[in-house]
C-alpha cells in the first residue's frame, strides 16, 4: 500500500511540473501584415450574345364569313368574303342603284351569273370556278385569291375581294351593302366625278357592244343594238311594201301591152277578110 500512494504521489509531482513549464496563451497582438488570402483568378463574363426574336405570326386577315352586311361610307370600298368551294356568295344592293359595269376577274377563279343578272338587276350572284381551291395549311396569312369589281349606276366602284376557305359553313351566302344612293352622288359630284351612270349625268356614256369573250359585263342594253333592232324592225317592214309597189308595177305594164296588142289583131284580121271577097 505504502508503495502504491508513494507512485501516485511522484505521477502528480510531475503532472504538475509538466504544467507549470507550459507557456500560457498571451493576449492578441495587432500587427500591419497583411494576411494571406489565396489568389483568384478573375472571372471571365461571357460573351452576351444578340438574342434574335422570332417574328410573331401575322395575323389572320380579317374577312366576313357566314353573312355579311356592308355599311358603305366611301365612294369606294373594298369588302373582303369567304367562299368556298361548291357554293356562292349572293350580294344584294339598295333598291334605288344597281350594277352598271362588273368586272368578273379571272373566269378560272370565279365567275358571275349573267342570266341571274338579267333577271335581278339589284342582285350579283357570284360562284368559284374550277381553280378556286384553299392554299397549303402551312401559310400563316390567307391572301385573297381574285377580285370581282362592280361599279354601279350612281358611279359608286365596289371591289370583292374573295377568300378561299375549306368549310362551306364559313362562305358568306348573303353579303348586303347599304348606302344612300343620293349622297354617293353628292360626294362624287364634289370631287368631279361622273354620276347616274344611267342617266347620262356628267360624262356618263352608254356602253358599246364587244365581241369574242368580254372584258366587262355590261347590265343594260347598248344604244347601238337598240338602233339595229330598230333598223331591222324597219327594214322588214319596208321590203314587203316595195314587193308589193314592183307587183303592181309589172301589173300596170302586162295591162299597158294587152291593150296595144289587141287592136293590132283586129286590124289584121280586117285585113285577111277584105283580100278574101277581093
Amino acid at each position: 500500500m505504502k508503495t502504491t500512494l508513494l507512485l501516485i504521489l511522484v505521477l502528480l509531482s510531475i503532472t504538475s511540473e509538466v504544467w507549470a513549464q507550459k507557456p500560457t496563451p498571451g493576449p492578441a497582438r495587432l500587427s500591419n501584415a497583411v494576411l494571406c488570402v489565396p489568389r483568384q483568378s478573375p472571372r471571365r463574363n461571357p460573351r452576351q450574345v444578340p438574342q434574335t426574336v422570332a417574328p410573331a405570326p401575322e395575323p389572320v386577315a380579317d374577312f366576313f364569313v357566314g353573312e355579311a352586311v356592308v355599311d358603305v361610307k366611301k365612294d369606294q370600298t373594298v369588302v373582303r368574303l369567304a367562299m368556298a368551294q361548291h357554293a356562292s356568295v349572293l350580294i344584294e344592293l339598295p333598291a334605288d342603284d344597281g350594277p352598271r359595269f362588273i368586272i368578273p376577274g379571272d373566269p378560272e377563279m370565279v365567275t358571275v351569273d349573267e342570266k341571274a343578272l338579267e333577271r335581278n338587276k339589284r342582285a350579283i350572284i357570284v360562284r368559284p370556278g374550277p381553280l378556286f381551291v384553299v392554299p397549303a395549311s402551312t401559310q400563316r396569312r390567307r391572301t385573297p385569291a381574285v377580285t370581282v369589281t362592280a361599279q354601279m349606276r350612281s358611279g359608286l366602284v365596289v371591289t370583292f375581294l374573295f377568300f378561299p376557305v375549306a368549310d362551306l359553313a364559313q362562305n358568306v351566302h348573303r353579303c348586303v351593302l347599304s348606302y344612300r344612293r343620293d349622297e354617293v352622288v353628292a360626294r362624287r359630284r364634289a370631287a368631279g366625278l361622273p354620276v347616274n351612270l344611267d342617266q347620262k349625268e356628267q360624262g356618263g356614256e352608254e356602253p358599246t357592244g364587244q365581241s369574242g369573250a368580254p372584258a366587262s359585263i355590261s347590265v343594260e342594253p347598248t344604244e347601238q343594238a337598240k338602233s339595229t333592232d330598230g333598223g331591222l324592225s324597219n327594214t322588214s317592214s319596208v321590203i314587203p311594201a316595195i314587193e308589193n309597189a314592183s307587183k303592181s308595177q309589172e301589173l300596170k305594164t302586162n295591162a299597158v301591152s294587152v291593150s296595144n296588142v289587141a287592136p293590132a289583131s283586129m286590124l289584121l284580121r280586117m285585113l285577111a277578110i277584105k283580100v278574101a271577097l277581093a
